[in-house]
């Protein structure tokens, strides 16, 4: 979802934003950098996860009653006052904003989705398509698992747009997560806030 461009610079194609994204530079997300003319993406944690119920996301007329395993991402293409998730989306910019990042692996989100019987994993919290690389993996493994998949994201005017006509490359490796201090075990915090192992 790049662009190359003169002097090292790259396009993000990833939003409506577009952004032209200069060396050791970010986007307005504050999570897609240039890395010496490569795009950097956010990849392997979560900053965001719980169980909620599917009417949340809003799919009410998927899995009526069901559970959906919902998790989210740091930073956000959007800046958007009432923000319920200011906490995550705008860690990067507000000092008030704290989420800590939590790494994990697809396979122990999914294993979390089944342990909760939940027949859904949505990517939410902030704006899903700056870290679609990541819900991607997820999301792949969690069709293998016979599970359903939603993307919450917020859709903006020029998020809409059909980009079929831009030139569009896709980096030949896999995303380099950013670094964010030493792995650690995924955790699902309940509906009262308390943090239970996972």
């Amino acid at each position: 979802m790049t662009r190359p461009e003169p002097d090292q610079a790259v396009r993000c194609l990833a939003c409506g934003h577009r952004c032209l994204v200069k060396p050791s530079r970010d986007g307005v997300c504050r999570v897609r950098f240039n890395r010496d003319g490569e795009l950097r993406v956010p990849f392997g944690y979560v900053a965001g996860l719980a169980v909620d119920p599917i009417e949340k996301k809003p799919f009410y007329h998927a899995f009526p009653g069901r559970d959906a395993l919902s998790f989210g991402m740091l930073g956000c293409d959007l800046h958007c006052s009432f923000c319920q998730n200011w906490f995550t989306s705008q860690t990067l910019r507000d000092p008030a904003a704290v989420s800590p990042p939590q790494r994990c692996r697809p396979e122990q989100l999914v294993a979390l989705a089944e342990q909760y019987g939940a027949p859904v994993i949505a990517s939410t919290y902030n704006e899903p398509l700056i870290s679609s690389e990541w819900a991607a993996d997820i999301f792949k493994v969690a069709k293998k698992a016979g599970m359903s998949v939603r993307d919450t994201r917020q859709r903006t005017p020029r998020s809409r747009r059909s980009s079929r006509s831009e030139s569009v490359s896709r980096s030949p490796h896999r995303p380099t997560p950013s670094p964010i201090g030493h792995p650690t075990q995924c955790h699902l915090g309940s509906a009262d806030g308390d943090m239970v192992g996972g």
